[in-house]
């Protein structure tokens, strides 16, 4: 929308020299934090990991099945499936992440039953068996609650700065808070 020649922002300033363009401040979040992420080679992996997660369980739906059954066993309520990863909207990695770690036994259930099970192709077992060895690692479990803590804060203060009646100064103090809570991690 903020494009100079062919975007709203100038088609707008083309009917009226008086508007201004307010970059939205949620937005400008996420750029902040999918290029602050994008330094960390470990960032990368960890995120590239969780989408080989999705599309591992969406690519068939028999696989889908086993882990939505898996998933519908966990004591506290309804789990998440796995979420893709997108490249521009940082949410979708905090849903990703809160799906993982919510359902981090049955994930590690449905792919043990994979890679046991004589009936699968040795295609799927095999590719089963690669995101089941990551989920052992401390370094995924370490990655999957340093994230989930970094990623929900992001999304609640992003969602806060979308909130149609937000003034300046709360929007500055939730900034501030944000600012705070990564610091101390």
């Amino acid at each position: 929308m903020s494009g100079r020649y062919n975007g709203l922002q100038a088609k707008v300033a083309a009917e009226n020299l008086h508007a201004v363009w307010i970059p939205c401040f949620g937005y400008s979040l996420n750029l902040v934090g999918k290029a602050g992420a994008e330094c960390f080679k470990e960032a990368l992996t960890f995120f590239s990991f969780l989408e080989a997660v999705y599309v591992f369980f969406t690519a068939s739906t028999h696989r889908y099945a086993i882990l939505t059954a898996l998933l519908k066993t966990v004591e506290f309520g309804l789990v998440s499936v796995p979420k893709r990863i997108s490249t521009t909207q940082w949410a979708c990695r905090a849903d990703a992440v809160k799906a993982l770690i919510q359902g981090y036994n049955p994930i590690c259930e449905a792919l043990v039953k994979i890679v046991s099970d004589e009936n699968e192709l040795a295609k799927a077992r095999c590719k089963a068996n690669g995101p089941y060895d990551k989920m052992l690692k401390l370094e995924t479990a370490i990655h999957v609650v340093f994230w989930h803590d970094i990623l929900g804060r992001v999304d609640a203060t992003s969602n806060t700065l979308q909130y149609p009646k937000l003034d300046l100064i709360t929007a500055v103090a939730v900034l501030k808070s944000l600012e705070s809570f990564v610091r101390e991690k």
